[in-house]
């Protein structure tokens, strides 16, 4: 039996800045976030079983980017940007590989999980504003630092949230 209640809550400050010089553009930002989760068991109250506890995330994540359109129908771009995000109630209450769980309606009390945060690179060429045909070409490569994953356990249809050092998706 499981009776879990979360509350997400984010708080954020965001700027951006983009400075132009004839042919170039140069775009800074950066978004503070504190998030708070907090998870309250409704069935077991404290001890080793229970899923109350509260977590707080804090992150810093800056974006810079730069364009170059050295003619009016091609314009060249680069930008490199941070973002991440918090545990979810679910996967804060299944962390712990002792205990797993049995989704979605077994939960128990578990370690803390660490934010995810993304590193993502992206560089490209497409048309301008000029062109009368719409095209471009692009890159990315985003890497995840501490991305959630669900883990099977050994005992068959249970398992527990991990989280892993590193994932990349790129195209």
């Amino acid at each position: 039996r499981v009776d879990l209640a979360g509350r997400i809550n984010t708080a954020s400050v965001y700027a951006t800045d983009t400075i132009s010089s004839r042919n170039w553009n140069f775009t800074f930002s950066g978004r503070y976030n504190r998030t708070t989760v907090d998870n309250k068991d409704r069935i077991h109250l404290t001890g080793a079983e229970s899923l109350t506890a509260k977590h707080t995330f804090n992150r810093f994540n800056p974006a810079a980017g730069v364009t170059y359109s050295p003619v009016d129908v091609v314009n060249l771009y680069f930008s490199y940007s941070e973002g991440s995000r918090a545990p979810t109630s679910v996967e804060l209450g299944c962390a712990n590989p002792d205990l797993p769980c049995k989704l979605p309606n077994a939960l128990a009390g578990d370690p803390p999980l660490d934010q995810v945060v993304a590193r993502t690179f992206e560089a490209g060429v497409r048309s301008g504003s000029e062109s009368k045909v719409s095209w471009s070409a692009g890159w990315f490569r985003a890497q995840n630092s501490n991305d959630i994953l669900f883990v099977a356990a050994s005992a068959t249809g249970f398992g527990y949230f991990k989280n892993f050092g590193k994932t990349r998706r790129q195209g």
